[in-house]
């Protein structure tokens, strides 16, 4: 009986602290960033956690009038994340203002990440 709890609690655990290995690619988060990341700075939080570099601010929109400026999260760099997952994914590079493909590594990485080009180009061009 105390081995059925036990790995029952153990199950519980492990699969709760994967939760965001899982989470479809553009899943809803609290800010910007991906599950486990701190707020960017004056998003979500006021300020920034110790020993974290602020963010710097998205550059003014220049859109064309009628146009939906790009969201904050197409600003952010691609970020890979430390798990081993080969997961092919699109972010938009600021620098050529282009959708561009990367491998995810399944966790840890930020709202830049799209699962189609298509989704990349709606939500930053």
């Amino acid at each position: 009986m105390k081995a059925t709890i036990i790995y029952t609690c153990f199950l519980a655990a492990v699969g709760f602290s994967m939760g965001d290995i899982y989470a479809p690619p553009g899943s809803p988060t609290p800010c910007p960033n991906a599950p486990g990341e701190p707020c960017s700075p004056g998003v979500g939080t006021q300020g920034s956690s110790p020993g974290q570099k602020p963010s710097p601010q998205p550059p003014k929109d220049t859109s064309p009038p009628g146009r939906t400026p790009p969201k904050e999260c197409c600003y952010l760099k691609s970020k890979t994340g430390p798990c081993k997952a080969s997961l092919p994914m699109y972010y938009y590079d600021n620098n050529t203002l282009q959708c561009r493909q990367f491998i995810y590594g399944g966790c840890r990485g930020n709202a830049n990440r799209f699962a189609t080009i298509e989704e990349c180009q709606k939500a930053c061009k």
